[in-house]
């Protein structure tokens, strides 16, 4: 996508506030628009605010405890999904949906990703007891590098 396109598409989606609810109340409460799990006492809530947040402030007074996370407000561009992705993604890495990531790419934590990320070529691994990576070292530098025990 250039910027044009994405700007395009910021102005004209329909912006979201995901939430999470935890929830402790006196009587069940429905979230018609939300995903549910009833979790003994508890239920976990899974929505947008703007379906979530008033169906709590109906049943405030049958709340006894809550808990509500939330990771954006009012967001256009969703978060990629970062299961299927074959690369290193360290914590707090943010990245958003349409990015590609290369195989064996490596994202630092905290790393805000809005472009696509090229692969990285893979290297061989490396075999406690072998002498790979002691003759690789050797022949880069020409010469014999003594080794201690």
């Amino acid at each position: 996508m250039n910027a044009q396109e994405i700007i395009e598409r910021i102005r004209t989606a329909e912006k979201k506030t995901p939430v999470r609810v935890f929830l402790k109340a006196r009587e069940p409460v429905e979230f018609p628009h939300a995903t549910v799990f009833p979790c003994g006492e508890t239920t976990l809530v899974f929505g947008d605010w703007k379906d979530i947040g008033p169906v709590l402030e109906e049943h405030k007074g049958d709340i006894q405890e809550l808990v509500v996370e939330n990771d954006s407000r009012n967001s256009a561009i969703p978060l990629l999904d970062k299961r299927t992705v074959n690369a290193r993604i360290e914590p707090g890495a943010i990245l958003r949906e349409q990015v590609e990531i290369g195989d064996n790419a490596v994202i630092a934590a905290g790393a805000v990703v809005t472009r696509n990320v090229p692969p990285t070529p893979s290297r061989p691994a490396f075999r406690p007891g072998s002498c790979e990576l002691f003759n690789t070292v050797r022949r880069k530098t020409s010469q014999r590098i003594p080794i201690h025990s």
